[in-house]
């Protein structure tokens, strides 16, 4: 871990569709990995443990303390890193699409994703957001994929007082250059570093795009992951200077 500054990285994976268990397991591996790299938080796309599988959400469903998310504790607690899982939660009615930030020594922070793509309401419910996520320094506002085409998202993460702004999401080809468009736009508008981790490969149906992607304030592309690898994008902080580097997974 970095004594100066955060290291931050996306964590640019394929999913096992439906399988819980074996992307528990990937997710460890992972977070091993990113470990060994000096990472303090690590972010995985949207719905990470299950793949986007919208058919079988509400039966995949979780809440954060079911014991098939024991083996994260135990990583992080081990490792000393942060990261961001995520996942269907189980609520009254439809799950929830959440991202669940699991940390050694803090309590879990929760956030649920406020605004659904075109057919995901068939599936999941609409959530509310969640609070700023504290850690080395940095106040981080969580988005997940379809927040990020409301500006009004972002601009309340700025008027909160965020330093970073972080995103998981499933971005296919068509939608990458608009979405990423705006993504940096928020970085220049509000002055924050953007950390964009996306899938690779397919899910739920879906192709995703990779190019998992960090920008500065100024909207400057620090690193990017490539199209078809799966891969640690890592951003690390040393002052107000930022560098950027790809490891890919094994």
């Amino acid at each position: 871990m970095s004594s100066t500054g955060i290291v931050i990285a996306a964590a640019q994976i394929t999913p096992v569709g439906h399988d819980i268990q074996a992307n528990v397991e990937r997710h460890v591996r992972v977070i091993e990995q990113a470990a060994r790299q000096g990472v303090d938080f690590l972010v995985f796309p949207e719905l990470s443990l299950t793949g986007y599988e919208r058919k079988t959400a509400s039966q995949n469903a979780l809440l954060p303390n079911d014991s098939r998310l024991v083996p994260l504790r135990k990583v992080t607690a081990q490792t000393g890193i942060s990261i961001l899982a995520g996942m269907p939660l189980s609520s009254t009615g439809k799950p929830l699409i959440a991202a669940l930030v699991i940390g050694a020594g803090r309590d879990d922070v929760l956030y649920t994703k406020r605004y659904l793509h075109e057919g995901e309401d068939q599936a999941f419910q609409a959530g509310s957001g969640g609070p700023l996520l504290l850690l080395e320094n940095e106040r981080i506002a969580l988005a997940i994929c379809a927040d990020t085409s409301h500006p009004e998202h972002a601009a309340s993460a700025a008027q909160a007082g965020a330093s970073l702004y972080v995103t998981s999401a499933l971005i296919t080809p068509g939608g990458f250059e608009a979405d990423t468009a705006q993504l940096r736009s928020y970085a220049q508008i509000h002055g924050f570093p953007v950390l964009l981790a996306n899938h690779v490969g397919e899910t739920g149906g879906w192709l995703a795009t990779g190019r998992s992607t960090f920008w500065l304030p100024d909207g400057e592309i620090v690193i990017q992951a490539p199209h078809d690898r799966e891969a640690l994008v890592i951003a690390s902080r040393n002052g107000s200077t930022w560098q950027g580097r790809v490891v890919l997974l094994s």
